[in-house]
């Protein structure tokens, strides 16, 4: 009971009770059958409250104690061995661990993060292919994990491909593959990025925006994802001189991300820089348009001020027209439910 009180707290983010709840198990029943699930527990929360090094050093005491434990605790501590040397920013030792909880754990849900994780970290460490071979143990688990680190897994793979020797052809039909695939509606926000990605590596600037755009239509909860889809629209602006484009994306990739962060506070510098040169770009189109109208011949501006008179006129009749459209609409409504 204690045991499953600690977890509840845990998953509940009350981390100082649940601490209290597995010290309990550990002091009054030592030799419970559930003692090993209580100490991996623990040591979870410890580095949940950030106490890393502890956490490590005790985990290793389990190893050297407990001499009966089981390959799915063992499986466990090793994974969150792994958790805490990834937190004190050692990738290489939580690849070392990360190896050992996949291979031991029985459970297919749990074998498919170990493995995506261990893909990332190949990745971090720049090991392209050993990465690629994670993932695809990930991708042939296949239905017997959840669809999102299958999905992951393809959409990985295709990220760290080298597209100046792998063949484009191929990986773009395998986006239209998943793309076409109705399993995948759930995750068209990151097939999109990806092959809006794709588009962007190749030169091909006009079908990354497209795909950037159709990312961003797509409901996410990703809300990381979306400021990579603003921030790669607005960095495209800036460097096509948009600069008041850019800044509409940047001020809305702002909104997406923790104001805590360095990434947050080095693009509010940028924007704010744009501020200024918004204002400069509007002040010298207004003058530009003046100058126009000023020296033009008077028979061209006659025409123009015609042409401009037309268009106010055409528009205030469609929306007149559009006004008595709706007024008929209502009192047909209204006659026919009375």
């Amino acid at each position: 009971a204690f045991l499953l009180l600690g977890k509840a707290r845990y998953f509940d983010q009350q981390f100082v009770p649940a601490l209290e709840a597995f010290n309990y198990v550990l002091a009054y029943y030592p030799k419970s059958n559930n003692i090993a699930q209580a100490k991996v527990w623990k040591e979870k929360t410890n580095i949940r409250l950030e106490n890393n090094e502890i956490a490590i050093e005790n985990l290793n005491k389990i190893f050297k104690v407990e001499k009966n434990l089981k390959n799915q605790d063992i499986a466990d501590a090793k994974a969150m061995l792994a958790q805490a040397y990834l937190n004190l920013n050692k990738p290489d030792s939580a690849l070392i661990y990360i190896k050992e909880a996949s291979d031991l754990t029985r459970k297919y849900e749990e074998r498919g993060r170990y493995n995506y994780i261990k893909g990332q970290l190949y990745n971090r460490l720049d090991k392209k292919d050993s990465a690629n071979l994670a993932f695809q143990e990930v991708i042939d688990l296949n239905r017997k994990i959840p669809r999102k680190y299958h999905i992951n897994a393809h959409l990985e793979q295709i990220r760290s491909s080298d597209l100046t020797t792998e063949d484009t052809l191929a990986l773009r039909e395998r986006l239209d593959k998943m793309v076409s695939n109705r399993e995948n509606r759930p995750f068209l926000d990151k097939i999109y990025y990806t092959k809006a990605a794709y588009y962007m590596s190749l030169g091909k600037e006009d079908s990354a925006i497209a795909n950037y755009n159709k990312s961003l239509r797509e409901t996410s909860t990703d809300n990381y994802l979306v400021s990579r889809d603003y921030l790669a629209l607005a960095d495209y602006n800036f460097e096509q001189a948009a600069y008041k484009t850019a800044g509409a994306y940047y001020d809305s990739m702002l909104g997406k991300i923790s104001d805590r962060t360095r990434e947050y506070r080095s693009v509010k510098k940028k924007r704010d820089n744009l501020t200024d040169v918004i204002a400069y770009e509007d002040l010298t189109l207004r003058n530009d348009s003046i100058i126009s109208l000023v020296t033009m011949s008077e028979d061209d501006l006659t025409a123009y001020f015609d042409n401009y008179i037309a268009e106010l006129k055409a528009k205030e009749a469609a929306d007149s027209i559009a006004r008595v459209d709706k007024i008929r609409n209502n009192e047909f409504f209204n006659s026919s439910t009375s």
